[in-house]
């Protein structure tokens, strides 16, 4: 199965991998998986070692360790890739539609009413946790309820704010649950009453923040409940093996209600270093490395197993506003002025294309008009209205960023 390196477009956002995920999997997780005459052999505490059929496993690298598998918590990629194959949320996107359009997931259809302020969901009643607990329409009311409620302190809870009520509960204005606009009607169905009209609202069940929990096995182990002995799914993959900083293997979900997989397993290894990596899948003991460093791009382009294709992908700096001197929003505004985004994707020479808003060419709603564009001018004389000068010279600011080595 060796035959891919990738490299990520950022003219086009993937947030349900799911579907792509079922058939080659893509994640990617790093201590060291050895192939062997009989398999691939993988260190498994408690079981020594447990030999994998090559032709069904894939191996690719998560990067990083997750930083948590709680998806009413999570906010990052790494653990969204794993999410999207463990769990699903009532909808998903169909990847194969190039309007990513929605299909059923958890929810057989949806309908709204009221000039879509009210929107009523029919759940599926084959599908099974992996302990055999069938899937209620309780274990996502108790998601979303878990996911406003302020004792979690998600920064997903935002998702649900257009609902009645959830974001007065989720500042703790409201604390009755019941006066929030979520309710089961029937076994099998759970209607929602909005703030207002939301056209978009079934899109925003997609995201994982949004997945259902069960809340006993969360009260039962607390916060070890996302530990592979623990944790009780409901995607196409389980979560088989959790080794933290090292390796993470998923198993196929043999009770999955949907299409099953092709792979029996996916070995995720966490490798920081790109070029390790690399060295790996030179060595055939990895199936796919989607980071490709900048300076290697033309070189590697080359070889018959490069890949580009779009990911639903935007990379972006967040500031905070309330610390000096970015609280002035002239000097925002004057930073985003000072950045040639042309001249950084050229940099990376990946595929990557520049952006000035959120929505990225290829997703409706885009327009190339909207934000500011390189205008080094125009900065300068934004900084001096700040009260920046030669005299008064910029304060330095610190920006954090991820290992990665672009």
């Amino acid at each position: 199965m060796q035959n891919l390196i990738v490299t990520k477009s950022l003219s086009k956002i993937k947030w349900g991998l799911s579907y792509f995920f079922l058939l080659c999997l893509f994640i990617s997780f790093s201590s060291c998986t050895k192939k062997t005459p009989g398999g691939i052999e993988v260190e498994i505490p408690g079981q020594g070692k447990v030999s994998l059929s090559p032709k069904e496993t894939l191996r690719v690298n998560l990067e990083t360790e997750p930083p948590t598998l709680d998806w009413n918590k999570s906010t990052d990629t790494v653990s969204s890739q794993i999410l999207v194959n463990v769990m699903e949320g009532l909808v998903e996107y169909d990847i194969y539609d190039p309007k990513m359009a929605l299909i059923p997931a958890l929810a057989s259809k949806w309908e709204s009413s009221d000039n879509s302020k009210k929107w009523k969901f029919t759940l599926r009643q084959d599908v099974k946790w992996t302990d055999g607990v069938p899937f209620t329409a309780q274990h996502l009311v108790d998601s979303w309820k878990r996911l406003l409620d302020p004792a979690t302190a998600s920064d997903y809870a935002y998702f649900l704010f257009v609902i009645k009520n959830a974001q007065a509960f989720n500042q703790g204005k409201i604390k009755d649950f019941k006066e929030v606009g979520v309710k089961i009607t029937a076994p099998n169905i759970i209607e929602v009453e909005l703030e207002k009209s939301v056209s978009y609202f079934p899109h925003l069940t997609a995201h994982a923040s949004t997945y259902p929990i069960r809340l006993d096995v969360i009260e039962k182990f607390g916060n070890t409940w996302t530990a592979p002995d623990h944790i009780q799914t409901l995607g196409a993959f389980t979560l088989k093996n959790w080794q933290h900083d090292k390796m993470v293997l998923m198993e196929r979900n043999e009770n999955y209600y949907g299409v099953k997989p092709m792979l029996k397993y996916v070995v995720g290894y966490i490798i920081h270093e790109v070029g390790t990596a690399i060295d790996m899948f030179d060595a055939g003991n990895l199936d796919g490395e989607d980071r490709i460093p900048s300076g290697e791009v033309k070189v590697l382009a080359k070889r018959p197993q490069y890949h580009v294709m779009p990911s639903l992908l935007t990379q972006y700096y967040g500031i905070n506003v309330t610390r000096p001197p970015m609280d002035n929003p002239l000097v925002r505004q004057a930073i985003s002025y000072a950045i040639d985004r042309k001249q950084v994707t050229s940099v990376l020479a990946g595929g990557q294309v520049p952006l000035t808003s959120w929505i990225p060419d290829g997703v409706f709603g885009y327009d190339e008009k909207i934000g500011i564009h390189f205008d080094p001018v125009k900065a300068k004389e934004l900084l001096k209205k700040a009260g920046y000068s030669e005299t008064k010279p910029f304060p330095k600011i610190e920006i954090e960023f991820n290992t990665n080595e672009d």
